[in-house]
């Protein structure tokens, strides 16, 4: 499990489309499927297997755990399980975070290949985006980091790639 200095309040809302919108920030317990999460211990969260998803915290006074191919290396980090609903092509990004950061995806767990890793292709210079071909069930696991020692707030989505 994770250290008791990780604290996240976690509220997720999901609407009549499909899509969901989850709320992390320091200050509370995790309230999750320990057994599940259990199997991935360098995840801070697990997601709705979703079609559309956006997820809002922080990275700031979190732990620095796992690193992407692209950096990430100094950065305190957050790291999210998934498991893609269908099998599909999935865009996953930090577009509209407030600092500077890297994004990467391994496939099936915490020491797993990776299937991608960004910095700064989010469409505003310093966010991430990766895309990635999955298939259904799949569990993947996204690293929100920064670059060099940078932390901060940020949103993740996760949505079928155009």
């Amino acid at each position: 499990m994770k250290p008791s200095s990780l604290l996240f309040v976690i509220a997720v809302l999901i609407s009549l489309s499909a899509c969901s919108r989850t709320d992390l920030s320091a200050g509370g317990d995790l309230d999750l499927v320990p057994a599940a999460l259990d199997d991935f211990p360098c995840a801070d969260a697990m997601l709705d297997s979703l079609v559309s998803l956006s997820v809002e915290g922080s990275t700031a006074g979190q732990r620095n755990e796992l690193t992407g191919s692209c950096g990430g290396d100094e950065a305190s980090d957050v790291a999210f399980v998934w498991t893609a609903p269908t099998t599909d092509t999935w865009e996953i990004s930090t577009t509209g975070s407030a600092f500077d950061t890297i994004l990467y995806v391994f496939e099936g767990g915490c020491d797993a290949d990776e299937l991608a890793c960004n910095d700064d292709s989010g469409g505003d210079l310093l966010t991430s985006r990766v895309v990635v071909s999955v298939d259904e069930g799949t569990p993947l696991v996204i690293g929100v980091d920064g670059f060099d020692d940078e932390s901060g707030a940020f949103r993740l989505v996760i949505q079928p790639f155009p």
